[in-house]
C-alpha cells in the first residue's frame, strides 16, 4: 500500500471529479502534485482511476446508450421498408459518430501532448486561454439545436474542440461544450452527447495504462489489490458525481463561472511559478 494514503485518495478524487466538468483535470493534477511535492507515477493507479470513470460514464449514460442501440437496430431493419422509425435516436447516433472521429483520432495522435506543458508558467497561459474559450459562448445567444439540426460540420467542430484537452489548462468537456454552444447546440443535449463521446476516449486511456503496466515490474498482492479496488471505487463515485453536476450545470447555468475558475487556476499557477 502506498506510504501517502491520503495523498493518493485526494488525487483520485480530484482527477475523477474534474474529468467530466468544464475544467482541466490535468491542471488540477499538476497543481496538486506541485503543492504536495509528490508525483503520481503509478500506471496501475491511473488504470483504476480510468476504469472507475468508465463505469461511471456507462452507468450515467445508460438510458441514452440504450436508446442509441435501439435506434441503430431499427435503422438496419427499416432499410427497404416503408415504416416509421425513431429518427431522433438515429440522428443522435450520427452526430455522435461524426463527433467521435476527430476526437479519438486527435487523442491517439496527441496522447502525449500533456508533455508539451510541463511548467507552471505554461500552465498559467493555457488556463487563461482555456478560460477564454469557456467565456466566448456568453457572447452568443443560447441555441436550441439537437441531433435533428446539428450538421456534420457542427459535429466535427465539437469533436476537434475536445482534442484541446491534451494541453493541460484546456478541458475536453469545456471545449466541446463551448464550441457546441457557439454552433447553436442546446446545452443539456450537448452535455449528454459529450459524456457518451467521452466513453471511447476513456477506453483509449485504459488501453494505454495497461500498456504502461506491462513495462514495469509489478507484483500484485492481496493487500495491493484491495487498495487499488478501493481507489477504483472512489474514482467511480466522484466521476459519477461529476457527470451529475455537469447535467445540472447544462440545465441551470452556463460555462461563464468555469471561465473565471480557469483564470483563478492560471493566477495560482503563476504565483507558484514565481515563488518556486
Amino acid at each position: 500500500m502506498p506510504d501517502h494514503i491520503l495523498y493518493h485518495i485526494f488525487y483520485v478524487i480530484i482527477s475523477a471529479f474534474s474529468e467530466f466538468l468544464p475544467v482541466s483535470a490535468r491542471a488540477h493534477q499538476m497543481l496538486y502534485e506541485e503543492l504536495t511535492g509528490s508525483t503520481m507515477a503509478d500506471p496501475v493507479m491511473a488504470l483504476m482511476i480510468h476504469l472507475g470513470e468508465l463505469i461511471a460514464l456507462c452507468l450515467s449514460c445508460r438510458s441514452l446508450l440504450r436508446r442509441l442501440s435501439v435506434g441503430k437496430r431499427m435503422e438496419k431493419r427499416s432499410k427497404g421498408r416503408q415504416r416509421e422509425i425513431d429518427r431522433s435516436s438515429i440522428l443522435d447516433g450520427r452526430v455522435l459518430r461524426t463527433m467521435c472521429i476527430p476526437l479519438i483520432l486527435g487523442s491517439v495522435l496527441c496522447v502525449f501532448g500533456s508533455r508539451w506543458v510541463t511548467g507552471l508558467h505554461l500552465l498559467a497561459v493555457a488556463s487563461v486561454l482555456g478560460g477564454a474559450l469557456l467565456f466566448v459562448p456568453q457572447l452568443f445567444s443560447r441555441g436550441n439545436k439537437d441531433g435533428r439540426m446539428l450538421s456534420r460540420l457542427d459535429s466535427v467542430c465539437i469533436g476537434l474542440a475536445g482534442v484541446l484537452a491534451v494541453i493541460p489548462g484546456f478541458s475536453r468537456v469545456g471545449g466541446m461544450l463551448s464550441v457546441g454552444t457557439i454552433r447553436g447546440g442546446r446545452m443539456d443535449y450537448l452535455a449528454d452527447i459529450i459524456l457518451v463521446a467521452s466513453i471511447p476516449v476513456i477506453i483509449l486511456f485504459c488501453a494505454l495504462d495497461m500498456v504502461a503496466i506491462f513495462g514495469i515490474q509489478f507484483v500484485l498482492t492481496l493487500q495491493s489489490l484491495l487498495w487499488y479496488l478501493f481507489l477504483g471505487a472512489v474514482s467511480f463515485l466522484f466521476a459519477y458525481l461529476g457527470t451529475m453536476l455537469l447535467r445540472f450545470i447544462s440545465v441551470k447555468t452556463d460555462t461563464v463561472t468555469f471561465s473565471f475558475y480557469s483564470w483563478g487556476i492560471a493566477a495560482v499557477s503563476f504565483v507558484l511559478y514565481l515563488l518556486i
